[in-house]
Protein backbone atom coordinates (compact mmCIF):
# COMPACT_ATOMS: atom_id res chain seq x y z
CA UNK A 1 0.00 0.00 0.00
CA UNK A 2 2.73 2.84 0.58
CA UNK A 3 4.80 1.52 -1.56
CA UNK A 4 1.93 2.01 -4.08
CA UNK A 5 1.38 5.46 -2.88
CA UNK A 6 4.82 6.72 -3.62
CA UNK A 7 4.38 5.63 -7.05
CA UNK A 8 1.24 7.38 -7.53
CA UNK A 9 2.89 10.31 -5.57
CA UNK A 10 6.32 10.40 -7.29
CA UNK A 11 5.47 11.82 -11.00
CA UNK A 12 3.15 14.49 -10.07
CA UNK A 13 5.27 15.93 -7.04
CA UNK A 14 8.61 16.00 -9.66
CA UNK A 15 6.63 18.17 -12.18
CA UNK A 16 6.14 20.32 -9.16
CA UNK A 17 9.40 20.74 -7.47
CA UNK A 18 10.61 21.56 -11.04
CA UNK A 19 8.23 24.52 -11.34
CA UNK A 20 10.14 27.59 -10.61
CA UNK A 21 7.49 29.94 -9.80
CA UNK A 22 5.85 27.32 -7.48
CA UNK A 23 9.46 27.04 -5.83
CA UNK A 24 9.69 30.48 -5.58
CA UNK A 25 6.20 30.58 -4.21
CA UNK A 26 6.12 27.55 -2.02
CA UNK A 27 9.62 28.22 -0.02
CA UNK A 28 8.97 31.20 1.99
CA UNK A 29 6.29 29.98 3.64
CA UNK A 30 8.51 26.68 4.21
CA UNK A 31 10.81 29.29 5.57
CA UNK A 32 7.66 31.34 7.59
CA UNK A 33 6.61 27.77 9.22
CA UNK A 34 10.22 26.76 9.95
CA UNK A 35 11.30 29.69 11.65
CA UNK A 36 7.97 29.71 13.83
CA UNK A 37 8.93 26.26 14.66
CA UNK A 38 12.06 27.59 15.88
CA UNK A 39 11.12 30.60 17.37
CA UNK A 40 8.46 28.25 19.53
CA UNK A 41 11.60 26.11 20.29
CA UNK A 42 13.24 29.14 21.56
CA UNK A 43 10.71 30.05 23.84
CA UNK A 44 9.91 27.08 24.98
CA UNK A 45 13.62 26.84 25.84
CA UNK A 46 14.03 29.92 27.67
CA UNK A 47 10.74 29.13 29.82
CA UNK A 48 12.80 25.59 30.40
CA UNK A 49 15.75 27.73 31.39
CA UNK A 50 14.14 30.28 33.76
CA UNK A 51 12.06 26.77 34.87
CA UNK A 52 15.03 25.61 35.70
CA UNK A 53 16.52 28.12 37.74
CA UNK A 54 13.89 28.18 39.78
CA UNK A 55 14.14 24.35 40.55
CA UNK A 56 17.23 25.13 42.14
CA UNK A 57 15.53 28.26 44.56
CA UNK A 58 12.44 26.11 45.22
CA UNK A 59 12.89 22.71 45.87
CA UNK A 60 12.16 23.34 49.55
CA UNK A 61 8.86 24.81 48.62
CA UNK A 62 7.67 21.68 46.28
CA UNK A 63 4.18 21.64 47.73
CA UNK A 64 3.41 25.17 46.60
CA UNK A 65 4.17 24.57 42.85
CA UNK A 66 1.72 24.07 40.12
CA UNK A 67 0.83 20.67 38.70
CA UNK A 68 2.37 21.56 35.19
CA UNK A 69 5.79 22.97 37.24
CA UNK A 70 6.22 19.61 38.85
CA UNK A 71 6.28 18.02 35.66
CA UNK A 72 7.77 20.32 34.07
CA UNK A 73 10.84 19.44 37.08
CA UNK A 74 10.52 15.76 36.83
CA UNK A 75 11.01 15.80 33.13
CA UNK A 76 14.43 18.01 33.72
CA UNK A 77 15.59 14.89 36.67
CA UNK A 78 14.17 12.36 34.00
CA UNK A 79 11.75 10.99 35.73
CA UNK A 80 9.41 8.49 33.70
CA UNK A 81 6.55 9.82 32.54
CA UNK A 82 5.93 12.41 35.16
CA UNK A 83 2.63 13.29 33.28
CA UNK A 84 0.76 10.00 34.59
CA UNK A 85 1.84 10.03 38.02
CA UNK A 86 -0.84 10.95 40.89
CA UNK A 87 -0.09 14.19 42.82
CA UNK A 88 1.51 12.37 45.42
CA UNK A 89 3.52 10.24 43.97
CA UNK A 90 4.85 12.96 41.75
CA UNK A 91 5.50 14.76 44.71
CA UNK A 92 7.54 12.12 46.40
CA UNK A 93 9.25 11.78 43.16
CA UNK A 94 10.44 15.11 43.13
CA UNK A 95 11.11 15.04 47.15
CA UNK A 96 13.60 12.44 46.57
CA UNK A 97 15.12 14.12 44.01
CA UNK A 98 15.42 16.97 45.80
CA UNK A 99 17.53 15.37 48.07
CA UNK A 100 19.75 13.97 45.86
CA UNK A 101 19.88 17.35 44.47
CA UNK A 102 21.07 19.39 47.31
CA UNK A 103 23.98 16.80 48.20
CA UNK A 104 24.87 16.82 44.47
CA UNK A 105 25.34 20.57 45.24
CA UNK A 106 27.46 20.32 48.15
CA UNK A 107 29.66 18.36 46.09
CA UNK A 108 29.54 21.40 43.12
CA UNK A 109 30.47 23.67 45.87
CA UNK A 110 33.37 21.77 47.40
CA UNK A 111 34.89 21.81 44.47
CA UNK A 112 38.03 24.11 45.65
CA UNK A 113 40.86 25.72 43.53
CA UNK A 114 43.99 24.41 44.70
CA UNK A 115 45.68 24.37 41.48
CA UNK A 116 47.84 27.22 43.59
CA UNK A 117 48.45 25.63 46.29
CA UNK A 118 49.98 22.76 43.64
CA UNK A 119 52.18 25.11 41.58
CA UNK A 120 53.73 26.26 44.75
CA UNK A 121 54.59 22.59 45.84
CA UNK A 122 55.90 21.65 42.14
CA UNK A 123 57.88 25.26 42.90
CA UNK A 124 59.18 24.16 46.12
CA UNK A 125 59.98 20.76 44.62
CA UNK A 126 62.28 22.29 42.11
CA UNK A 127 64.09 23.85 44.40
CA UNK A 128 65.17 20.91 46.44
CA UNK A 129 65.86 19.29 43.17
CA UNK A 130 68.51 22.14 42.66
CA UNK A 131 70.08 21.37 46.20
CA UNK A 132 70.07 17.73 45.31
CA UNK A 133 67.55 17.30 48.58
CA UNK A 134 66.07 14.41 46.90
CA UNK A 135 63.84 13.10 50.08
CA UNK A 136 62.16 16.71 50.28
CA UNK A 137 61.57 16.61 46.39
CA UNK A 138 59.97 12.99 47.51
CA UNK A 139 57.44 14.27 50.17
CA UNK A 140 56.78 17.70 48.27
CA UNK A 141 55.92 15.60 45.07
CA UNK A 142 53.75 13.15 47.22
CA UNK A 143 51.85 15.82 48.54
CA UNK A 144 50.78 16.89 45.08
CA UNK A 145 50.17 13.59 44.14
CA UNK A 146 47.83 13.21 46.86
CA UNK A 147 46.19 16.58 45.85
CA UNK A 148 46.03 15.86 42.30
CA UNK A 149 44.07 12.65 43.10
CA UNK A 150 41.87 14.22 45.49
CA UNK A 151 40.85 17.37 43.07
CA UNK A 152 40.48 14.53 40.61
CA UNK A 153 38.19 11.53 42.81
CA UNK A 154 35.83 15.04 43.71
CA UNK A 155 35.23 15.80 40.21
CA UNK A 156 34.50 12.36 39.58
CA UNK A 157 32.43 11.86 42.13
CA UNK A 158 30.27 15.21 41.53
CA UNK A 159 30.02 13.82 38.31
CA UNK A 160 28.68 10.67 39.39
CA UNK A 161 26.39 12.45 41.65
CA UNK A 162 24.83 14.36 38.48
CA UNK A 163 24.93 11.13 36.70
CA UNK A 164 22.39 9.83 39.50
CA UNK A 165 20.05 12.71 39.16
CA UNK A 166 20.04 11.88 35.80
CA UNK A 167 19.30 7.87 37.03
CA UNK A 168 22.41 6.67 35.02
CA UNK A 169 23.58 4.16 38.03
CA UNK A 170 25.72 2.62 35.86
CA UNK A 171 27.79 5.53 34.55
CA UNK A 172 27.70 6.77 38.31
CA UNK A 173 29.14 3.23 39.30
CA UNK A 174 32.08 3.77 36.43
CA UNK A 175 33.04 6.86 37.49
CA UNK A 176 33.32 6.15 41.81
CA UNK A 177 35.23 3.34 41.08
CA UNK A 178 37.53 4.94 38.39
CA UNK A 179 38.16 7.73 41.89
CA UNK A 180 38.52 4.90 44.30
CA UNK A 181 41.26 3.04 42.38
CA UNK A 182 43.04 5.95 41.53
CA UNK A 183 44.10 6.56 44.90
CA UNK A 184 46.23 3.28 44.51
CA UNK A 185 49.52 5.16 44.62
CA UNK A 186 49.03 7.60 47.00
CA UNK A 187 47.75 4.49 49.71
CA UNK A 188 47.16 0.73 48.94
CA UNK A 189 44.21 1.28 51.76
CA UNK A 190 42.61 4.09 50.97
CA UNK A 191 41.21 2.77 47.98
CA UNK A 192 38.45 0.54 50.24
CA UNK A 193 38.32 3.44 52.34
CA UNK A 194 36.63 5.25 49.07
CA UNK A 195 34.81 2.46 48.46
CA UNK A 196 33.17 2.63 51.13
CA UNK A 197 32.05 6.17 51.26
CA UNK A 198 31.47 6.16 47.57
CA UNK A 199 29.20 2.81 48.20
CA UNK A 200 26.44 5.15 50.51
CA UNK A 201 26.01 6.83 47.60
CA UNK A 202 24.86 4.05 45.16
CA UNK A 203 22.94 2.86 48.34
CA UNK A 204 20.97 5.84 49.31
CA UNK A 205 20.05 6.11 45.34
CA UNK A 206 18.98 2.20 45.24
CA UNK A 207 16.90 2.82 48.49
CA UNK A 208 15.07 5.73 47.26
CA UNK A 209 14.51 4.47 43.27
CA UNK A 210 14.08 1.50 41.19
CA UNK A 211 16.93 0.08 39.09
CA UNK A 212 20.26 -1.43 39.97
CA UNK A 213 21.85 1.35 42.56
CA UNK A 214 21.75 -1.84 45.81
CA UNK A 215 23.52 -4.06 43.38
CA UNK A 216 25.94 -1.54 42.30
CA UNK A 217 26.50 -0.84 45.89
CA UNK A 218 26.87 -4.15 47.13
CA UNK A 219 29.60 -4.91 44.44
CA UNK A 220 31.68 -1.79 45.39
CA UNK A 221 31.65 -2.80 48.75
CA UNK A 222 32.14 -6.18 48.23
CA UNK A 223 35.37 -5.22 45.83
CA UNK A 224 36.73 -3.21 48.88
CA UNK A 225 36.48 -5.94 51.58
CA UNK A 226 38.22 -8.35 49.09
CA UNK A 227 41.39 -5.61 48.76
CA UNK A 228 41.94 -5.57 52.25
CA UNK A 229 43.22 -7.84 54.72
CA UNK A 230 41.05 -8.01 57.59
CA UNK A 231 43.09 -8.36 60.36
CA UNK A 232 45.26 -5.40 59.87
CA UNK A 233 42.20 -3.11 58.49
CA UNK A 234 39.75 -4.98 60.45
CA UNK A 235 37.49 -2.55 61.49
CA UNK A 236 37.32 -1.01 57.60
CA UNK A 237 36.75 -4.97 56.49
CA UNK A 238 34.11 -5.24 59.18
CA UNK A 239 32.46 -2.07 57.89
CA UNK A 240 32.45 -2.86 54.56
CA UNK A 241 30.78 -6.57 55.50
CA UNK A 242 28.53 -4.65 57.61
CA UNK A 243 27.11 -2.22 54.65
CA UNK A 244 27.48 -5.27 51.95
CA UNK A 245 24.94 -7.49 54.46
CA UNK A 246 22.59 -4.30 54.34
CA UNK A 247 22.39 -3.80 50.83
CA UNK A 248 22.27 -7.78 49.87
CA UNK A 249 19.44 -7.53 53.10
CA UNK A 250 17.21 -4.95 50.75
CA UNK A 251 17.82 -6.61 47.54
CA UNK A 252 16.99 -9.68 49.56
CA UNK A 253 13.58 -8.74 50.70
CA UNK A 254 13.04 -6.99 47.37
CA UNK A 255 12.94 -10.32 45.18
CA UNK A 256 12.20 -13.80 45.50
CA UNK A 257 13.81 -16.62 46.56
CA UNK A 258 16.29 -16.88 49.43
CA UNK A 259 20.08 -16.17 47.69
CA UNK A 260 20.25 -12.81 48.67
CA UNK A 261 19.24 -13.05 52.13
CA UNK A 262 21.89 -16.09 52.61
CA UNK A 263 24.68 -14.46 51.25
CA UNK A 264 23.20 -11.30 53.75
CA UNK A 265 23.74 -13.41 56.56
CA UNK A 266 26.68 -14.65 55.80
CA UNK A 267 28.28 -11.44 55.39
CA UNK A 268 26.95 -10.01 59.20
CA UNK A 269 28.72 -13.04 60.83
CA UNK A 270 32.16 -12.01 59.14
CA UNK A 271 31.27 -8.34 60.24
CA UNK A 272 30.81 -9.92 63.78
CA UNK A 273 34.05 -11.52 63.89
CA UNK A 274 36.20 -8.10 64.15
CA UNK A 275 33.27 -5.97 65.66
CA UNK A 276 33.10 -7.47 69.04
CA UNK A 277 30.92 -6.50 71.78
CA UNK A 278 33.99 -5.94 74.07
CA UNK A 279 35.47 -3.55 71.48
CA UNK A 280 32.92 -2.00 69.93
CA UNK A 281 29.57 -2.49 71.61
CA UNK A 282 27.31 -0.53 70.09
CA UNK A 283 28.67 -1.13 66.44
CA UNK A 284 28.41 -4.73 67.51
CA UNK A 285 24.71 -3.94 68.73
CA UNK A 286 23.73 -2.80 65.32
CA UNK A 287 25.39 -5.35 63.51
CA UNK A 288 23.83 -8.30 65.41
CA UNK A 289 20.36 -6.06 65.15
CA UNK A 290 21.24 -6.04 61.12
CA UNK A 291 21.80 -9.61 61.64
CA UNK A 292 18.37 -10.27 62.87
CA UNK A 293 16.75 -8.60 60.37
CA UNK A 294 17.99 -10.88 57.61
CA UNK A 295 17.42 -14.16 59.81
CA UNK A 296 13.96 -12.69 60.23
CA UNK A 297 13.43 -12.15 56.62
CA UNK A 298 14.93 -15.82 55.74
CA UNK A 299 12.46 -17.32 58.06
CA UNK A 300 9.65 -15.82 56.84
CA UNK A 301 10.29 -17.47 53.30
CA UNK A 302 11.29 -20.84 54.72
CA UNK A 303 9.11 -23.25 55.72
CA UNK A 304 10.69 -24.20 59.24
CA UNK A 305 11.14 -22.22 62.10
CA UNK A 306 15.00 -22.84 62.48
CA UNK A 307 15.67 -19.01 61.55
CA UNK A 308 13.23 -16.98 63.17
CA UNK A 309 14.77 -18.54 66.97
CA UNK A 310 18.12 -16.84 65.50
CA UNK A 311 16.70 -13.96 64.73
CA UNK A 312 14.69 -13.61 68.39
CA UNK A 313 18.01 -14.57 70.20
CA UNK A 314 19.99 -11.81 67.87
CA UNK A 315 17.64 -8.79 69.10
CA UNK A 316 18.14 -10.13 72.24
CA UNK A 317 21.86 -10.13 71.99
CA UNK A 318 21.49 -6.44 70.53
CA UNK A 319 19.59 -5.68 73.22
CA UNK A 320 22.60 -6.16 75.86
CA UNK A 321 23.91 -2.97 74.45
CA UNK A 322 21.14 -0.74 73.01
CA UNK A 323 19.68 -0.22 76.18
CA UNK A 324 16.87 2.12 77.34
CA UNK A 325 19.11 4.46 79.12
CA UNK A 326 22.21 4.52 76.53
CA UNK A 327 20.18 4.37 73.06
CA UNK A 328 16.74 5.26 73.73
CA UNK A 329 15.58 5.11 70.08
CA UNK A 330 17.87 2.21 69.04
CA UNK A 331 16.39 0.44 71.86
CA UNK A 332 12.80 0.67 70.55
CA UNK A 333 14.11 -0.40 67.16
CA UNK A 334 15.32 -3.31 68.85
CA UNK A 335 11.86 -4.16 70.03
CA UNK A 336 10.11 -3.39 66.84
CA UNK A 337 12.41 -5.96 65.54
CA UNK A 338 11.92 -8.47 68.43
CA UNK A 339 8.43 -8.31 68.27
CA UNK A 340 8.35 -8.87 64.27
CA UNK A 341 10.28 -12.15 64.83
CA UNK A 342 8.10 -13.19 68.02
CA UNK A 343 5.03 -12.77 66.07
CA UNK A 344 6.65 -14.74 62.80
CA UNK A 345 7.06 -17.23 65.10
CA UNK A 346 3.82 -17.43 67.13
CA UNK A 347 1.39 -17.66 64.06
CA UNK A 348 3.52 -20.73 63.58
CA UNK A 349 3.08 -22.38 66.82
CA UNK A 350 0.38 -23.02 69.00
CA UNK A 351 -0.69 -21.55 72.03
CA UNK A 352 -0.31 -17.65 72.16
CA UNK A 353 2.60 -17.54 74.62
CA UNK A 354 5.05 -15.88 71.83
CA UNK A 355 2.39 -13.87 70.39
CA UNK A 356 1.88 -12.47 74.23
CA UNK A 357 5.59 -11.86 74.40
CA UNK A 358 5.56 -9.67 70.53
CA UNK A 359 2.67 -7.61 72.52
CA UNK A 360 4.87 -6.83 75.27
CA UNK A 361 7.63 -5.97 72.62
CA UNK A 362 5.39 -3.90 70.42
CA UNK A 363 3.96 -1.85 73.72
CA UNK A 364 7.95 -1.58 75.10
CA UNK A 365 8.99 0.15 71.50
CA UNK A 366 6.27 2.62 72.44
CA UNK A 367 7.55 3.72 75.27
CA UNK A 368 10.21 5.67 73.28
CA UNK A 369 8.69 5.56 69.34
CA UNK A 370 6.06 8.26 70.93
CA UNK A 371 3.60 10.36 68.66
CA UNK A 372 5.03 13.50 69.24
CA UNK A 373 8.70 12.36 68.86
CA UNK A 374 8.52 10.12 65.87
CA UNK A 375 5.45 9.96 64.85
CA UNK A 376 6.39 7.45 61.50
CA UNK A 377 7.42 5.06 63.85
CA UNK A 378 5.39 5.35 66.55
CA UNK A 379 2.92 4.52 63.61
CA UNK A 380 4.93 1.57 62.55
CA UNK A 381 4.32 0.32 66.15
CA UNK A 382 1.01 0.52 66.63
CA UNK A 383 0.37 -1.25 63.16
CA UNK A 384 2.19 -4.18 64.41
CA UNK A 385 0.90 -4.13 67.38
CA UNK A 386 -2.43 -4.42 65.52
CA UNK A 387 -0.83 -7.80 63.53
CA UNK A 388 -0.19 -9.33 67.41
CA UNK A 389 -3.13 -8.71 68.44
CA UNK A 390 -5.65 -9.82 65.60
CA UNK A 391 -3.10 -12.88 65.54
CA UNK A 392 -4.10 -13.29 69.16
CA UNK A 393 -7.66 -12.54 68.59
CA UNK A 394 -8.11 -14.86 65.65
CA UNK A 395 -7.07 -17.55 68.36
CA UNK A 396 -8.92 -16.47 71.35
CA UNK A 397 -13.32 -17.00 72.16
CA UNK A 398 -12.93 -13.49 73.06
CA UNK A 399 -13.16 -10.55 70.69
CA UNK A 400 -11.75 -8.37 72.77
CA UNK A 401 -8.35 -8.42 70.83
CA UNK A 402 -9.99 -7.99 67.87
CA UNK A 403 -11.09 -4.55 68.82
CA UNK A 404 -7.84 -3.64 70.59
CA UNK A 405 -6.49 -4.73 66.85
CA UNK A 406 -8.94 -2.05 65.32
CA UNK A 407 -7.78 0.32 67.54
CA UNK A 408 -4.19 0.04 67.55
CA UNK A 409 -4.56 0.30 63.52
CA UNK A 410 -6.69 3.58 63.67
CA UNK A 411 -4.21 5.45 65.21
CA UNK A 412 -1.60 4.16 63.18
CA UNK A 413 -3.58 5.65 60.21
CA UNK A 414 -3.13 9.19 62.49
CA UNK A 415 0.41 9.95 61.03
CA UNK A 416 0.30 6.83 58.24
CA UNK A 417 -1.64 9.23 56.04
CA UNK A 418 -2.41 8.74 52.35
CA UNK A 419 -0.79 11.72 51.30
CA UNK A 420 2.36 11.36 53.26
CA UNK A 421 3.19 7.42 53.23
CA UNK A 422 0.19 6.64 50.54
CA UNK A 423 1.68 2.41 50.73
CA UNK A 424 2.00 2.39 54.10
CA UNK A 425 -1.87 3.67 54.35
CA UNK A 426 -2.79 0.92 52.28
CA UNK A 427 -1.06 -1.56 54.18
CA UNK A 428 -3.14 -0.10 57.46
CA UNK A 429 -6.34 -0.08 55.59
CA UNK A 430 -5.99 -3.66 54.76
CA UNK A 431 -5.04 -5.15 58.15
CA UNK A 432 -7.83 -3.02 59.55
CA UNK A 433 -9.76 -4.64 57.11
CA UNK A 434 -8.72 -7.96 58.14
CA UNK A 435 -9.26 -7.03 61.54
CA UNK A 436 -12.81 -5.82 60.88
CA UNK A 437 -13.25 -8.81 58.71
CA UNK A 438 -12.49 -11.01 61.76
CA UNK A 439 -14.65 -8.92 64.11
CA UNK A 440 -17.50 -9.87 61.66
CA UNK A 441 -17.39 -13.22 61.55
CA UNK A 442 -18.02 -13.24 64.98
CA UNK A 443 -20.44 -10.88 65.67
CA UNK A 444 -24.17 -10.68 64.62
CA UNK A 445 -25.25 -8.09 62.20
CA UNK A 446 -23.16 -6.96 59.15
CA UNK A 447 -22.00 -3.95 59.99
CA UNK A 448 -18.38 -4.88 60.52
CA UNK A 449 -18.26 -6.75 57.36
CA UNK A 450 -19.40 -3.12 55.71
CA UNK A 451 -16.81 -1.67 57.54
CA UNK A 452 -14.02 -4.22 56.51
CA UNK A 453 -15.01 -3.81 52.45
CA UNK A 454 -14.90 -0.13 52.66
CA UNK A 455 -11.07 -0.20 54.50
CA UNK A 456 -10.02 -2.80 51.72
CA UNK A 457 -11.50 -0.67 48.76
CA UNK A 458 -9.73 2.28 50.17
CA UNK A 459 -6.22 0.34 50.46
CA UNK A 460 -6.71 -0.46 46.43
CA UNK A 461 -6.31 3.33 45.79
CA UNK A 462 -2.76 2.83 46.16
CA UNK A 463 -2.59 -1.10 45.95
CA UNK A 464 -2.90 -0.51 42.32
CA UNK A 465 -2.12 -3.51 40.25
CA UNK A 466 0.50 -2.32 37.65
CA UNK A 467 1.85 -0.60 41.19
CA UNK A 468 1.95 -3.70 43.31
CA UNK A 469 0.59 -6.40 41.93
CA UNK A 470 0.89 -8.94 44.39
CA UNK A 471 -0.70 -7.09 46.89
CA UNK A 472 -3.35 -5.90 44.58
CA UNK A 473 -4.03 -9.37 44.35
CA UNK A 474 -3.98 -10.08 48.58
CA UNK A 475 -6.64 -7.22 48.86
CA UNK A 476 -8.58 -8.63 45.83
CA UNK A 477 -8.83 -11.53 47.46
CA UNK A 478 -9.72 -10.46 50.81
CA UNK A 479 -12.60 -8.82 49.60
CA UNK A 480 -13.88 -11.74 48.17
CA UNK A 481 -13.49 -13.60 51.19
CA UNK A 482 -16.05 -10.77 52.89
CA UNK A 483 -18.48 -11.17 50.37
CA UNK A 484 -18.24 -14.80 51.05
CA UNK A 485 -18.72 -14.28 54.89
CA UNK A 486 -21.69 -11.76 53.66
CA UNK A 487 -23.65 -14.73 51.99
CA UNK A 488 -23.02 -16.80 54.37
CA UNK A 489 -24.63 -14.46 56.93
CA UNK A 490 -27.30 -13.17 54.58
CA UNK A 491 -28.22 -15.73 51.72
CA UNK A 492 -27.65 -12.90 49.20
CA UNK A 493 -26.41 -14.87 45.87
CA UNK A 494 -24.94 -11.13 44.68
CA UNK A 495 -22.49 -11.67 47.38
CA UNK A 496 -21.10 -14.93 45.91
CA UNK A 497 -21.11 -13.29 42.29
CA UNK A 498 -18.43 -10.81 43.63
CA UNK A 499 -16.50 -13.29 45.66
CA UNK A 500 -16.07 -15.04 42.89
CA UNK A 501 -15.42 -11.63 40.61
CA UNK A 502 -12.98 -10.88 43.44
CA UNK A 503 -11.25 -14.28 44.13
CA UNK A 504 -10.81 -14.77 40.22
CA UNK A 505 -8.92 -11.52 39.58
CA UNK A 506 -6.66 -12.72 42.35
CA UNK A 507 -6.62 -15.71 41.30
CA UNK A 508 -4.52 -14.26 38.08
CA UNK A 509 -1.78 -12.54 39.51
CA UNK A 510 -1.21 -15.52 42.22
CA UNK A 511 -0.92 -18.27 39.24
CA UNK A 512 1.71 -15.64 37.99
CA UNK A 513 3.41 -14.17 40.84
CA UNK A 514 2.59 -16.95 44.05
CA UNK A 515 1.51 -19.87 43.73
CA UNK A 516 1.35 -20.55 47.50
CA UNK A 517 -1.14 -18.29 47.37
CA UNK A 518 -2.74 -19.94 44.07
CA UNK A 519 -3.77 -22.61 45.73
CA UNK A 520 -5.67 -21.18 48.31
CA UNK A 521 -7.33 -18.82 46.14
CA UNK A 522 -8.78 -21.79 44.20
CA UNK A 523 -9.80 -23.45 47.48
CA UNK A 524 -12.37 -20.47 48.22
CA UNK A 525 -13.50 -20.91 44.30
CA UNK A 526 -14.11 -24.04 45.41
CA UNK A 527 -16.19 -23.11 48.20
CA UNK A 528 -18.01 -20.56 46.57
CA UNK A 529 -18.99 -23.30 44.07
CA UNK A 530 -20.17 -25.82 46.89
CA UNK A 531 -22.30 -22.53 48.09
CA UNK A 532 -23.87 -21.69 44.61
CA UNK A 533 -24.88 -26.15 44.34
CA UNK A 534 -26.26 -25.93 48.07
CA UNK A 535 -27.66 -22.00 48.08
CA UNK A 536 -29.25 -23.65 44.17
Amino acid sequence: MAEAFCNWLHPPLTELLGNTEFIKTLAPKIWATALGDLRHIRETTDEIAKQVKVTAQQLDHLTTLPRDTLELLASRFEIPTPHQLPDAELLDALTNKAVQYRSYRALIDGLDDRVASIANLKGAAQDAAERLDFQTVEELLARVDTVETEIAANTKQARAANALLQGRTQQAYTLLTAAADSFASVDPVEPSRRREAYGKMLHDYGMRFAGNGLELAARIWDKGAQDLDCKAQGDLWACLQNNLGTALATLGQRESGTARLLQAVDAFELALQELTQDRVPLDWAATQNNLGNALLALGERESGTARLPQAVEAYELALQEWTQGRVPLDWATAQNNLGNALLALGERESGTARLLQAVDAFELALQEWTQDRVPLQWATAQNNLGNALLALGERESDTARLRQAVDAYELALQEWTQDRVPLDWAMTQGNLGNALKALGQRESGTARLLQAVDAYELALQERTQDRVPLHWAMTQNNLGSVHLTFFDKTGDPAHLDRAETHMQAALEVFNIAAPRYAEMAQEQLQQIAQRRGISG
